[in-house]
């Protein structure tokens, strides 16, 4: 079945006792955990099995009711190594075993289910809902192109272009061409937003992801990127209700592992100092000024 059919089984509440989630599209796989979650109303509780040997224990451990209570729930056991078939007899006692391995083989089994690519309506709407979520609009020439950059690739590299795609618009809530067209044309598989996250986490890959990223990308994008992303930040920490997914709250908790409130401090001075020497500069001076003031905040 693909995630239609399996969305058709989730309304009905005609639910099986075992999935397969085959494919690489996580962020389809996260919906529909959660909507099966959302349906019956049973705890999710995740294991992960490292190898093959370890299935036997996967199959006891869901051959058997939950010791300490009565109340069904998802088993979620994500594979860590390819599932190329599946011989094994599973007899789910209670609630529900989604596995999901890293890869799939050709799996003939009942429950297996296939996450197909979104064809372009699908990807329309999905963008609409999105930046709606999100308090964003955007006018039909950039919705075009996103659809049509996008079309044939999986779910979660689209919600991963949007999520860089908010951050780079920051407070303006109308989303322009000129918007899209930045991050299509200079941001390749997102990897200025991948740096934005280095610099913020001080990952010790930063100067090498910078030294990628700025061959193809001016250095006042990645100012003004950063720039929302730590406001974000601080409105965070400082209780203020914004609109924050899932994905993007993980974000904001990791940052607290790494910055300092002197930290953000310097690096808002920073990019303050960054944004007017980049004004009037060319872009391989601007690159080597961008590097420098990384390398300061790197070493404070």
């Amino acid at each position: 079945m693909n995630q239609k059919q399996l969305r058709k089984a989730i309304d009905s509440g005609k639910l099986q006792k075992l999935y397969i989630f085959c494919g690489d599209d996580y962020y389809l796989k996260k919906l529909y955990i959660d909507r099966i979650a959302q349906k019956t109303q049973y705890p999710v509780e995740r294991v992960d099995i490292e190898e093959p040997e370890e299935l036997p224990q996967l199959v006891e451990r869901v051959s058997l009711p939950p010791l300490f209570s009565n109340r069904n729930r998802i088993v979620l056991a994500r594979l860590h190594f390819p599932l190329k078939q599946f011989q094994v007899e599973i007899n789910v006692k209670s609630g529900i075993l989604i596995v999901d391995p890293v890869e799939c083989g050709n799996i003939d089994a009942e429950g297996v289910v296939k996450f197909e690519r979104p064809v372009k309506d699908e990807i329309e709407k999905f963008i609409l809902i999105k930046l709606r979520r999100c308090s964003k609009r955007i006018n039909a020439e950039a919705l075009a192109a996103i659809v049509e950059s996008y079309n044939g690739k999986s779910a979660s590299v689209l919600d991963l272009f949007l999520e860089n795609l908010v951050a780079f618009c920051g407070d303006r809530t109308l989303i322009s061409y000129d918007d899209v067209a930045v991050l299509l044309n200079e941001m390749p598989e997102s990897n200025a937003f991948r740096l934005v996250l280095a610099i913020l986490n001080r990952s010790k890959e930063t100067l090498k992801i910078a030294d990628e990223v700025l061959a193809n990308v001016h250095p006042s994008a990645i100012v003004t990127m950063l720039t929302n992303e730590l406001q974000r930040y601080v409105s965070y920490t400082h209780g203020v209700q914004i609109n924050l997914n899932p994905s993007a709250r993980y974000r904001m908790e990791r940052y607290a592992l790494s910055l300092t409130p002197q930290r953000v401090k310097s690096l808002l001075a920073i990019l303050r100092n960054i944004d007017a020497g980049l004004k009037g500069y060319a872009s391989s001076s601007a690159t080597i000024l961008f590097k420098s003031a990384l390398l300061v905040w790197l070493q404070e």
